[in-house]
């Protein structure tokens, strides 16, 4: 027999359509012919198996009294649990027996019929005890989860009447750990089937009596420990003298872990916190003694044991030293092949360097993704790489990366990919594993078209401000050289377009490109003014690859002397100059007092035109001063051939002050007769 549990079996929100119904409680009755039996239920089931409420169920009776009308079929409506509940009526019992069997069936709207059997009694039944077989020794000593086969039987007789001392079958047995309590309707209170804080039982397999009128009991044992009584209900009409329940912790069934799983620790580490499991029975009571193997499934890493034993509260535990191989490592604790658990640790490993191999020096616009990965390696102490080692990548300026974290291959390399943000500007990308970093730091986004401004045009010399007709100037900006990665130089005197720059026009006029740079984040384009604009405010138009910026009002000077400078091996700055023979004036080869030495300027004006000669004269008046005096030119022009190079020559004066090993040098020059003088940056000539 099955009973209810208390009135709710599958509490859901009930929308689906019933499918079935199920045996709950109520077969196997039996009573005197005169009383109603007990309540009879079913349970209304979906197609997932949850309640169905208000789901009809139709109550008919199949056999009867012989000779009588049954009563016609009744319908009562399940509740929002899904229970369907019906009364049998009583059945007179012809004076030819002592009992009769009643049958009726339940069927819902959809699945099989569920059958219940009811006996009538005349007068009364007797029920002997047959197993225990001691009256005065009725204990069952069990344990939790156990199935006691054939644990309480009793034999179902007619008392008197013509079938006196037949065999009454179909009688349900049960058993409870309360005492059963009639209720006001007369039937046993079925909210009080059994006390789940104390040990318990419950009857299993058929309950009912067989044609030898002999009903059985397998009890299938509770998961609470302890001695109690325990009551065997026969027919929902006899409470049996009680029996002792004793029932002890039951075989080991449940494994789960208590402490020690998902912990890091470097090689050749000794975790902190042990593995520690519990092991209990079917009830949650903790087994002691229980042997529990341990076993490293994958992974790195040495066990204290390799089997170990339950304590009183169900535990044991086992220490894990980790291996030397980075990675996840799972460990495996069971108490059979089919009941274990898994223990998953890290072991980390030891990183002392994150180095960049490659992706760095990359440019692009805003938005678009950089077309190289970047790439970084993880090394150990012995710098050797390493695998297996997360690698954390940012990005900076808005940006974003192919994925924030990557594992390192066999190799040690990790890469990812990035995006740039909206803002034009420099970038940097990190990677960063167990606290080092490798910088992407040369980095740039470039905007939708070059970006410079009047400040960022001058005097490729002297660094002013401004242009002047046929001499060299210097573009500084963003965006001016996309792509490129050192110095693009022209092949030729006429070059207009150079590298990513279709062109730069000055008043409208293409200028001559000499290089385009892109050097340590530094953008720039070096030009040769157009030597037939005008001096005054020009418009100067830069083009990068399709796209055109315009820069108005850049102050164009009719001269605006501007002496080259050379960087020397010690970091000085000299002026640029060569003696008689072409080799450069330096430190180590200083001009010689009385010497002639050729200086190289831009910027300092107009030039006749000399089509057969390599320089050709200048056409304005300088002025040449060294340490603050005057001194005489030798000779003066423009070179031909290097478009907005000037030289002048000058002799180094014979009386130049003893002693001295650098002198000052500077060219001033009238834009015009009568005007001020316009004096170009000074410049150190290293003389001895």
């Amino acid at each position: 027999m099955k009973y209810l549990l208390p009135f709710c079996l599958v509490c859901s929100t009930l929308r689906a359509q019933a499918v079935g119904i199920s045996y709950v409680y109520g077969t196997g009755q039996m009573g005197a012919a005169t009383t109603t039996i007990a309540p009879i239920y079913v349970f209304v089931f979906d197609k997932d198996g949850n309640a169905v409420a208000n789901s009809p169920v139709t109550w008919t009776v199949t056999q009867g009294a012989p000779g009588l009308v049954n009563p016609p079929p009744q319908t009562t409506m399940s509740n929002a649990n899904g229970i369907a509940m019906s009364y049998s009526p009583a059945y007179l019992v012809d004076p030819s027996q002592s009992y009769l069997l009643v049958e009726v069936d339940a069927r819902g709207v959809a699945g099989n019929p569920v059958k219940f059997l009811f006996t009538s009694l005349a007068t009364t039944a007797s029920v002997e005890v047959l197993k225990p077989d001691q009256d005065h020794v009725r204990v069952i000593n069990t344990s939790v989860g156990a199935i006691e086969k054939a644990a309480y039987q009793v034999a179902i007789t007619a008392s008197d009447g013509p079938q006196g001392g037949q065999a009454i079958a179909n009688v349900g047995l049960r058993a409870s750990n309360v005492i059963p309590v009639k209720g006001t309707s007369g039937f046993y209170d079925l909210t009080y089937l059994n006390d789940p804080g104390l040990p318990s039982a419950a009857c299993v397999n058929n309950t009912l009596s067989d044609a030898d009128g002999i009903a059985t009991c397998d009890m299938q044992i509770g998961p609470r420990v302890g001695t109690t009584k325990l009551y065997m209900v026969v027919g929902e009409d006899r409470v049996m003298p009680a029996l002792t329940l004793i029932v002890g912790v039951g075989a080991p069934a449940k494994l789960s872990i208590s402490g020690g799983s998902g912990q890091t620790g470097r090689p050749g580490e000794k975790l902190a916190l042990p593995l520690r499991v519990r092991v209990t029975d079917s009830g949650g009571n903790p087994t002691v003694n229980t042997s529990v193997g341990w076993t490293v499934l994958s992974g790195s890493a040495v066990l204290a044991a390799n089997h170990t034993v339950t304590d009183v509260s169900g535990e044991t535990s086992n220490t894990v030293t980790l291996g030397a191989t980075p990675g996840p490592v799972r460990i495996r604790t069971q108490i059979n092949q089919a009941t274990f658990v898994e223990f998953d640790l890290t072991v980390t490993s030891i990183v002392s360097g994150v180095q960049v191999v490659s992706g760095d020096d990359q440019s692009v616009l805003p938005g678009a993704t950089f077309p190289n990965a970047f790439v970084v390696q993880v090394l150990d102490g012995a710098r050797a790489p390493l695998a297996g080692v997360p690698v954390t990548f940012t990005i900076t300026a808005g940006g974003s990366v192919s994925a924030s974290s990557v594992t390192t291959n066999a190799s040690g390399i990790a890469s990812v990919f990035a995006t740039a943000g909206p803002d034009p500007g420099p970038v940097t990308v990190t990677a960063t594993a167990q606290g080092f970093q490798a910088v992407f730091s040369k980095l740039m986004v470039f905007p939708p078209g070059p970006l410079v401004s009047a400040a960022g045009i001058r005097n490729a010399a002297s660094g002013e401000a401004g242009l002047t007709a046929c001499g060299l100037a210097s573009l500084k900006g963003v965006g001016l050289a996309p792509g490129v990665d050192g110095v693009v130089r022209s092949p030729d005197r006429r070059t207009t377009a150079l590298g990513p720059v279709d062109s730069i026009t000055v008043g409208g006029i293409a200028a001559v490109l000499v290089s385009v740079a892109n050097q340590d984040g530094v953008e720039q384009i070096v030009m040769q003014t157009p030597c037939s604009v005008i001096a005054g405010p020009v418009e100067v138009d830069v083009s990068v690859l399709g796209l055109t910026s315009s820069v108005p009002s850049v102050n164009l000077f009719a001269i605006q002397p501007g002496v080259f400078e050379v960087t020397d091996d010690a970091g000085h700055k000299l002026v640029w100059a060569t003696h008689a023979d072409g080799s450069a004036v330096n430190a180590l080869s200083p001009a010689t007092r009385g010497e002639v030495v050729r200086i190289f300027a831009t910027g300092l004006g107009p030039f006749s035109d000399s089509p057969d000669s390599p320089e050709a004269g200048l056409l304005t008046n300088l002025i040449l001063g060294i340490n603050d005096a005057g001194v005489p030119m030798v000779r003066s022009g423009y070179l031909v051939d290097q478009p907005g190079f000037y030289f002048v020559e000058v002799a180094i004066p014979a009386d130049l002050g003893a002693g001295a090993s650098n002198a000052r040098f500077v060219i001033g020059e009238a834009p015009s007769a009568g005007a001020d003088l316009v004096y170009s940056n000074t410049v150190v000539v290293p003389i001895r």
